[in-house]
């Protein structure tokens, strides 16, 4: 059984250094074939607009995720309503979570790290 990564990012983009070393990171254990998960909570769900996240029609690290093979991305329920994101369109597109779901999701991985 492989080890299971989960990358919590809850700061949001271009906003100091922090948040885009975790995307950094993703996207190193993806090339690794570690299959992490990437939960975005708080301030870190306005990754997940592409006009906040990084300006209209530039590229972006999350735009990368296919090609690493990184499918498994979590956002939380509550971050999204907090962020009026609750109706937007998440790109990439993520699966919303709340509650429990989080907590098992937290419990389910081997190593969890948090930025």
């Amino acid at each position: 059984m492989s080890t299971r990564y989960l990358i919590i990012v809850n700061r949001e983009p271009g906003v100091g250094a922090l948040a885009r070393e975790a995307i950094d990171l993703l996207l190193v254990a993806g090339a690794f074939d570690l299959d992490p998960a990437v939960l975005f909570m708080g301030r870190g769900v306005l990754h997940l607009t592409r006009s906040r996240a990084h300006g209209d029609g530039e590229p972006r690290p999350l735009d990368a995720l296919g090609t690493y093979g990184i499918t498994r991305l979590y956002a939380d329920a509550s971050s999204l309503r907090h962020a009026h994101l609750d109706h937007a369109p998440l790109d990439p597109a993520a699966t919303v979570v709340e509650g429990d779901a989080i907590g098992r999701l937290i419990a389910q991985s081997d190593v969890v790290l948090s930025a």
